[in-house]
């Protein structure tokens, strides 16, 4: 069962929970004026409306809502569109706009022999990149927001826009769209009235445009609204390890010269999402905080609202509460599979060895990978490494990607395997950060398999090397060290009791707080944190955690 929650944009501090019976979780979430698609891990599309949700689509790589029609790309490159056909997905008939309410393969590709890799939307538009990186676009062009230079209300069949495109931005109420090419070179082509391009003057360009501003940054993503863009980008902090982020503003009732400009630097926080719909925009950044933009004011409200986690996912979503609303899914186990991600990225001290059937070779974790599929006598480590050596590289890196987090882009794939495997369902039945954090909470109690000691005041905690591998910088230093004398035990230096680093340990692997874990044990996590160079997000966690408590203890006062 997945949740969400949709949040009133005029009143931050109220929202509404749904229960969401769907396969998987929550991978992505697209809003529009026409409704709601929920991608899931599985691959599944499904529609949300009036707080009940509709299968829609299987295999699918990505979907997105535009104004008035849905389109989702699946994972064998073909595109599916459904709803009005304003924006000439599927070709015209005598103008005809009827809705269509199945997803139907969109032919000019599949008949053309082309590869679709990205899709993208706007608000009469449609846009796709090709698997050569060429851009293509139907629907509405009347004021260029195809890119195209031949000004007319229906394009079909798409036609090329562009060469050697990297990444495409547009949102579902923008008559404008970005995109990047290989050289970090930004062009933009559409409606421009207010300056929203970001190209230094207010008119409407037939073709594509260099924008300036943004060319040779790291920009995290754009976001469109009607009449104003808004542009995440990383920059390097000084001497600090973790870059910030800043906020860059296009057009809107703010413009000056119409170019991009910085409106907020957050120095000790980033943003993790950020959407925009007609005057609106707002952002989500990693301490929980949401800024809010719109014609009336610049990003200068922040608002923190008590039951936001800090790791969540927000879209604008205006069928429950109009034009001004959000809708967000909270991510959970987002710290356990970002330190995972870094295990299986770092390729440090693997035990786990796999040469494909072009030649590559892969390492990984045996411990994880018996955790997540070895519980049962149907597969075994010899009967993975049989199945994965004749894989190819794309299939074997898409495999240990699922094992470590539970995501793939690959999903036929995956089933593919898991039915070598004897796994039926294997998305169904192991994707998801959920499911790899069931997997490494059962290691918990699994004393066979533990190696290594943590010595406090006498007393043992067996542990495992790879967890502590993963979630400590202290100790990965420690076992990569070139002097390995301490074997498979370590005494404690924290000057902590038994029950705080038990606690703390206890977290490594449920990636959350005990519920019985007393106020004063929480408060003392923060120097352990620090002594076990955990990662920074767990600061996050622990804070949630303690505000949680002295609310309920407050409320418990009051009564």
């Amino acid at each position: 069962m997945n949740e969400i929650f949709l949040i009133n944009q005029r009143d931050i501090n109220k929202k509404t929970t749904i229960q969401l019976n769907i396969e998987g979780e929550i991978k992505e979430i697209s809003s529009g004026t026409i409704g709601t698609l929920i991608l899931t891990t599985t691959g599944k599309v499904y529609e949300y409306h009036e707080k009940k949700v509709k299968l829609k689509f299987d295999e699918a790589k990505k979907a997105r809502v535009a104004f008035s029609h849905f389109l989702i790309l699946k994972e064998d490159g073909n595109v599916y569109g459904y709803g009005r056909n304003r924006s000439a997905y599927l070709p015209p008939k005598n103008g005809d706009t009827k809705e269509f309410t199945e997803p139907i393969k969109l032919p000019f590709f599949e008949e053309n022999g082309i590869e679709i890799i990205d899709i993208c939307v706007g608000c009469c538009q449609c846009y796709y990149l090709s698997k050569n990186y060429t851009l293509y676009a139907s629907g509405h062009n009347s004021r260029s927001e195809l890119g195209l230079e031949e000004r007319k209300s229906e394009v079909y069949p798409p036609q090329v826009v562009a060469l050697n495109v990297k990444r495409l931005f547009s949102d579902d109420y923008s008559f404008f769209f970005f995109y990047e090419d290989f050289n970090q070179n930004f062009f933009a082509s559409g409606e421009n009235g207010t300056g929203q391009l970001g190209i230094g003057s207010p008119d409407s360009p037939k073709i594509p445009q260099i924008v300036p501003d943004l060319c040779n940054k790291k920009v995290i993503t754009i976001s469109c609204g009607y009449q104003h863009s808004i542009a995440i980008i990383e920059e390097e902090n000084g001497n600090q390890d973790k870059p910030f982020h800043q906020i860059w503003i296009a057009g809107g009732p703010f413009k000056t010269d119409y170019k991009f400009r910085k409106i907020e630097r957050f120095e000790e926080r980033r943003v993790i999402s950020v959407t925009s719909h007609c005057w609106d925009g707002c952002l989500l950044t990693d301490r929980g905080e949401i800024y809010d933009y719109n014609k009336n004011r610049d990003f200068e409200n922040e608002i923190k609202p008590e039951y936001l986690n800090p790791i969540s996912y927000i879209n604008n979503y205006r069928i429950e509460f109009g034009i001004s609303s959000l809708i967000y899914q909270a991510a959970e186990d987002f710290i356990l599979i970002e330190d995972l991600q870094k295990l299986l990225e770092n390729q440090e001290m693997t035990d786990f060895q796999i040469q494909g059937i072009d030649g590559s070779i892969h390492k990984a974790h045996q411990l994880i990978v018996q955790t997540r599929f070895c519980r049962s006598k149907k597969t075994s480590i010899e009967k993975i490494t049989q199945c994965l050596s004749q894989k190819t590289k794309k299939e074997i890196q898409s495999f240990l990607q699922f094992v470590y987090t539970g995501k793939t882009l690959y999903f036929k794939e995956i089933s593919e395997i898991g039915k070598e495997l004897g796994i039926e369902n294997i998305n169904e039945k192991f994707g998801g950060s959920r499911k790899v954090r069931k997997s490494i909470i059962k290691l918990f109690s699994d004393e066979e398999t533990k190696d290594f000691a943590i010595v406090v005041k006498d007393k043992e905690i067996r542990v495992h090397k790879i967890i502590l591998l993963a979630r400590s910088d202290l100790f990965r230093g420690m076992f990569l060290s070139v002097v390995d004398d301490f074997s498979n035990k370590v005494s404690d230096y924290s000057q902590r009791s038994f029950k705080q680093i038990y606690s703390i340990i206890r977290i490594l692997y449920f990636d959350q707080i005990d519920s019985q874990t007393d106020s004063k044990t929480i408060n003392d996590f923060q120097d352990v944190i620090d002594y076990y160079q955990l990662n920074p997000r767990m600061r996050e966690l622990i804070k949630n955690r303690n505000e949680k408590m002295n609310r309920r203890k407050f409320k418990q006062k009051e009564k």
